[in-house]
């Protein structure tokens, strides 16, 4: 390759433009303008894209958050009463995370206190509410959110 290299050769290689000496300050801002411009573009369609994911996410929890109840009442039916605390404390602290970071912060507190009751029956401290009344109470909060 002869130095300096050819405009079109560059181009090829990925450069947006190309200027010989002396430099035209009015071409220059022209094509940073441009340049500007075509990111702001790129930014916006990302962003665009973006808010479409976490619509779309926000409305598969929303979904989940429906069916939660029955998924619970499926864990009451476990036999094992520290087995049914390790489920419901795992389903809970699941719900919690994700319902926060989608917007669904009732729903997530009240699924930190469920977990919390869950903890505490696993670990034998004598326990005020009952799992069944920790649920109940979470299954409410999730009716009012869906």
């Amino acid at each position: 390759m002869r130095w300096p290299p050819r405009p079109t050769n560059v181009a090829h290689a990925g450069m947006d433009a190309h200027f010989s000496k002396p430099i035209d300050l009015v071409r220059l801002n022209n094509l940073i303008e441009r340049l500007l411009r075509k990111k702001g573009a790129e930014t916006q369609e990302r962003s665009t894209a973006a808010e479409a994911m976490i619509a779309a996410l926000k409305e598969d929890c929303r979904r989940d958050i429906v069916e939660l109840p029955c998924r619970l009442g499926a864990l009451l039916r476990i036999s094992s009463p520290e087995t049914r605390a390790r489920a419901v404390a795992a389903l809970a602290h699941s719900v919690a995370g994700t319902s926060r970071s989608l917007g669904f912060k009732d729903v997530s507190d009240a699924a930190f206190k469920l977990k919390a009751v869950a903890k505490e029956i696993l670990s034998g401290s004598p326990v005020p509410d009952s799992l069944e009344h920790a649920m109940d109470s979470f299954v409410s909060v999730v009716e009012d959110a869906a």
